[in-house]
């Protein structure tokens, strides 16, 4: 009923004023209701944490533990939708707000997941690049995951990817990145393969009692 609408409005002022003002004013109107509609769309279609949702990666129950101890670090935001100006500042809130919650381990990795991400606007890539410098500052690693070529162009057009980077990092999808995320927390936890984990230590965790395993 909106597009009917807005065709009748562009009739009505081609008729009263002229067909430039009325082409002109049915654009305009257009670029409004795509801001609104687009900016009330939630750009985030999930919020998830490396503690509760893992990659498909087999691990010892040791490993498993750690990750599931250590691993609210890890923050992943799954996109959807054309993300543009309008919603790009919803998006870098979200980071601010995970990195103000103190209860929470102290946040190293995010993961953005565009997957589900039709485009995106240039004047987006202007809030990755201070999301960039953000994360610079603050000893952060930047994961984008299943980019399209085009956005990976944008990307790489904005300076966001180049050879040799050490903050910003591309993966195929998110399993990809979500396991070079929990690689590195095993590494630096000293934890990096199952066959440096005691045997009894492993078998400890699936045992209700801790001297079956000796007996075993």
């Amino acid at each position: 009923h909106l597009d009917y609408t807005l065709i009748l409005l562009i009739l009505v002022i081609i008729a009263g004023l002229g067909f430039l003002q009325g082409v002109g004013v049915g654009i305009l109107i257009s670029c409004v209701l795509f801001i609104f509609n687009y900016g009330r769309a939630p750009v985030i279609k999930h919020q998830l944490s490396g503690a509760t949702y893992h990659s498909n990666v087999q691990r010892s129950s040791v490993q498993e533990n750690l990750l599931h101890q250590k691993g609210d670090c890890i923050y992943i935001l799954v996109l959807q939708g054309f993300i543009f100006f309008g919603t790009a500042n919803a998006l870098l809130e979200k980071v601010y707000q995970r990195l103000d919650q103190p209860t929470l381990s102290a946040l190293k990795y995010i993961i953005f997941d565009f997957r589900s991400v039709s485009g995106v606007d240039s004047s987006v890539m202007l809030s990755f690049v201070k999301l960039k410098q953000f994360a610079q500052r603050k000893h952060l690693q930047l994961l984008f995951t299943e980019l399209q070529p085009p956005i990976q162009q944008q990307f790489k057009q904005s300076q966001l990817i180049q050879v040799g980077e050490e903050i910003c990092h591309v993966f195929d999808d998110l399993d990809q990145g979500l396991e070079w995320c929990e690689q590195e927390v095993l590494d630096q936890s000293k934890l990096r393969r199952s066959r440096f984990v005691p045997l009894a230590l492993q078998l400890t965790a699936s045992f209700p009692d801790a001297t079956q395993v000796s007996k075993l």
